[in-house]
């Protein structure tokens, strides 16, 4: 008995293992889409390649990408890799020393830095930040090998305004790369007085700048509402799907700040609020226009979004437009079917694949020299089976059912219970005299 029990659990066990095995399983006739691949010429067996995701594959891919088969001309599903294309900055500090500091009426602030002999190369200088409240200067780099002969190398600013609780500012200086030895640095005098930097710390910083897809809405709208003293400017993306964490404003209007909160949809009835910088400005200090019209947001594809800007007691400014920005993505896989390969996609019953891409590929992988595979258009695949639409239930295709159910049923019942109240008084004794 218990050794049959046994094999029976084994036998549902070894079921639940097969079904779920071919459910893992890609199948062709369940992916809506598909787009053909061509390989770079002269590609190599077991070569990573690249393949950017386009719009057309945001927009009809299911939610996270996580329906993307690469699928190769024998129908072997491919592993890949899936990269956000955010970019990077890898800074490494350069010993100096300051070794003259100087001052020129109405004129200059002056410092010489050294990088000591054999200096490494540098494009990045990080100040200490000045004693005084505000300033705005700029400031002239130059370079040389021996502290007497000086070539500029270029220019940049150093600034720091005050708005109410808001307070903004930079301190660093960017220049093209150089392997001097000396830099002099000169801050030039705006009628304020000598600036009095103190420390300076040299990097050198490599930067692999990210790369961005850009959605532009296809409609906006704007209500300014004087009760509550808000503004709501709604845009319209035209499509959900296509990835974005930057919004960048543009408005005519200058000399504000707000504080603003943002909202986004599908279907512009259910609105989720996502965290953002929570304020936008725009000034004007002497000549220099100093702004944050960009609101970040956590990464999100949404059709609809929402600015509601809080004026308190001030006018309404005007929104004209917006761009909205997001990290670039892309596939990297392992090139060895002659073949040829195809992408699938329109799932949105699918899982994430799970490979050991991260391992295989993941350290073999440099962004500025990987081949790049192209998709071809957007298609839809010969081979899909649209799923079946499970039947409605009876009640529902027969509405008029129901109620007739329980008429007939309530008069039933009423009818049995006056039967058996008539029998009951038929079998009672008579009444005494």
């Amino acid at each position: 008995m218990h050794r049959a029990l046994a094999s029976i659990l084994l036998a549902a066990v070894a079921s639940l293992l097969i079904a779920s095995a071919v459910s893992a399983d890609f199948s062709a006739e369940q992916w809506q889409y598909v787009k053909s691949l061509s390989l770079p010429a002269g590609v190599s067996s077991d070569e990573p390649l690249s393949l950017i995701i386009d719009e057309e594959v945001y927009v009809h891919a299911a939610g996270g990408l996580r329906d993307l088969r690469v699928i190769s001309g024998a129908g072997v599903e491919t592993p890949y890799l899936l990269e956000t294309l955010r970019g990077s900055v890898e800074r490494t500090a350069s010993a100096l020393q300051v070794i003259d500091r100087g001052y020129v009426p109405d004129t200059q602030s002056q410092m010489t830095l050294d990088f000591g002999p054999g200096a490494i190369r540098h494009n990045v200088i990080e100040l200490g930040a000045s004693s005084m409240s505000e300033l705005w200067r700029e400031v002239e780099i130059e370079a040389s090998q021996d502290n007497s002969s000086w070539s500029s190398i270029g220019t940049d600013e150093i600034y720091r305004v005050v708005k109410g609780s808001t307070v903004v500012e930079s301190y660093v200086l960017r220049y093209p790369t150089s392997s001097s030895r000396y830099l002099r640095l000169k801050i030039i005098d705006d009628g304020t007085g000598d600036l009095k930097m103190g420390s300076a710390i040299g990097f050198s910083e490599e930067t692999v700048p990210p790369q961005l897809i850009t959605s532009r809405p296809v409609s906006m709208s704007q209500v300014n509402d004087t009760t509550e003293r808000i503004s709501t400017i709604d845009f319209d993306l035209g499509r959900s799907g296509v990835p974005y964490h930057d919004i960048s404003l543009a408005t005519p209007d200058q000399n504000f700040n707000r504080q603003v909160a943002i909202q986004a949809s599908v279907d512009r009835e259910k609105w989720i609020a996502l965290p953002s910088g929570g304020e936008i400005f725009s000034y004007t200090v002497g000549l220099n226009p100093l702004d944050r019209l960009v609101v970040q947001i956590p990464e999100t594809t949404a059709r609809y979004v929402r600015l509601t800007i809080f004026n308190r007691d001030n006018p309404p400014i005007e929104i004209t437009g917006g761009v909205f920005e997001g990290y670039q993505k892309r596939l990297v896989f392992l090139a060895d079917a002659p073949q040829g390969y195809s992408l699938y996609y329109g799932n949105d019953e699918s899982n994430a694949p799970v490979y050991d891409t991260g391992v295989v590929i993941g350290n073999r992988v440099n962004s500025a020299d990987l081949l790049t595979a192209v998709a071809g258009p957007h298609s839809t695949n010969g081979e899909f089976i649209a799923p079946t639409l499970p039947k409605e239930p009876l009640t529902e295709r027969l509405p008029w059912l129901m109620p007739v159910l329980i008429g007939f049923i309530a008069v039933l019942v009423g009818g049995l219970l006056f039967s058996v109240f008539r029998k009951a008084r038929s079998l009672s004794p008579p009444p005494l005299d």
